[in-house]
């Protein structure tokens, strides 16, 4: 266990990630298996289809949005909330010549009840 520990101790650590080089298209280890944009006159007709199936599916994937979708739900729905509670309880009716206030009722029946207590 001790001769492991002073033999790792004692060795170099490795080069960090800074020391290296910056990657750019020479430098790369990392090579690309495929030239992009491929040649589509190269391509068969099933290998363009298939090729325009990949890349439309990884445009959609890519341009999914799940925050701004939420946060439009949601803008949607206090939109719609704030409607009702205006035309319920700021809006005027008028059915049959009277002028009608729903707020009127609420306030009625608040009334009512906070009166028995």
């Amino acid at each position: 266990m001790f001769p492991t520990l002073i033999r790792r101790m004692a060795s170099s650590s490795k080069d960090s990630l800074l020391k290296k080089a910056p990657l750019t298209v020479a430098t790369n280890p990392y090579k690309a298996r495929k030239v992009w944009p491929p040649n589509f006159k190269q391509l068969t007709v099933q290998q363009q289809l298939r090729f325009e199936k990949k890349y439309k599916r990884r445009i959609i994937l890519a341009s999914r949005a799940p925050r701004w979708v939420k946060f439009v739900k949601t803008a949607q729905l206090l939109t719609i909330v704030a409607a009702l509670i205006w035309i319920c309880f700021y809006s005027e009716f008028e059915w049959w010549g009277q002028k009608y206030k729903p707020s009127e009722e609420v306030r009625t029946y608040d009334y009512r009840r906070t009166k028995n207590y």
